[in-house]
C-alpha cells in the first residue's frame, strides 16, 4: 500500500513547475480507492483508459503522458498494448517489475525466506479465486513488444526489491521504443533521490520530445 502524494512528490512538483497538468492516482486498495485485492497491475491496468478519459474531461484534449513508480510502472507498461485514447503518447516508468509470477516470487524468498515452491501455487489458486487475476496472466515485456508508444525506463542500481535487470529486460523488450537511465547506486524507488538534477532533466526532455 502506497501512496503517489508520498513517493512521486519530487516528480510531481517538477513537472506541475514545468508547465503540466497532473492526475494523480491511488491505485485500487490504496488510499482512499476502492478495491479489496491488490493485483500487480493484472487487472489495474484496465484502470488506465478512465483515468485517462478524467484527464481529457478535466483538461481539455491534451497529450497525455502514463507515469508510474514500481507496481505502478508495471500497471503503466501493461497497459499500453491495450485501447487507450489517441492522446497517450508516452509512458514513464520508474523500477517496474516484469511479471506478478517473477516479483511475488522474488519476494517470498528474499523477504520473507519462504520457498516459492509450491507456496506461490497455492497464493496464486487463491488469486484467481478471490481477486481474479494469474500471476502469469500478464507480462510487461510482452505489452512493450506490441506497444507502439516510447518508453523511458528509470531504474537503481541496488534496487533490493525489484531488480534492475527487469527494467533492462523491458528495455530490451521495447528495442527501439525504450530510453533507459540506470541510477547508480540507488535503491528501489530512489533514483531521483540519488541524482534529482539529472533525473529530472532527462525525464523533462523525454516528455518534451514526445509530447
Amino acid at each position: 500500500h502506497s501512496s503517489c502524494r508520498r513517493d512521486l512528490v519530487v516528480q510531481a512538483k517538477a513537472l506541475h513547475e514545468a508547465g503540466y497538468h497532473l492526475l494523480l492516482v491511488s491505485q485500487r486498495s490504496h488510499g482512499a480507492s476502492e478495491g479489496k485485492y491488490i493485483c500487480f497491475g493484472a487487472n489495474e491496468r484496465h484502470d488506465v483508459a478512465p483515468w485517462c478519459a478524467l484527464a481529457l474531461k478535466r483538461f481539455g484534449s491534451l497529450p497525455i503522458a502514463l507515469l508510474g513508480l514500481s507496481m505502478g510502472a508495471a500497471t503503466v507498461m501493461m497497459a499500453s498494448e491495450l485501447s487507450l485514447p489517441d492522446e497517450v503518447r508516452a509512458v514513464v516508468a520508474d523500477c517496474g517489475f516484469t511479471t506478478p509470477w517473477e516479483i511475488i516470487r522474488r519476494t517470498l524468498r528474499r523477504k520473507h525466506k519462504i520457498l516459492p515452491y509450491p507456496v506461490i501455487f497455492f497464493m496464486n489458486f487463491w488469486s484467481r479465486i478471490l481477486a481474479h487475476f494469474d500471476y502469469r496472466s500478464v507480462s510487461t515485456e510482452k505489452a512493450l513488444q506490441k506497444t507502439a508508444l516510447p518508453i523511458f525506463l528509470i531504474h537503481g542500481s541496488e534496487d533490493l526489491y525489484v531488480p534492475c535487470r527487469m527494467s533492462e529486460r523491458n528495455a530490451a523488450a521495447a528495442k527501439e521504443k525504450a530510453e533507459i537511465f540506470i541510477a547508480k547506486g540507488a535503491r528501489h524507488s530512489q533514483s531521483v533521490l540519488f541524482f534529482p538534477e539529472e533525473y529530472l532533466t532527462r525525464l523533462l526532455a523525454f516528455l518534451e520530445k514526445h509530447l
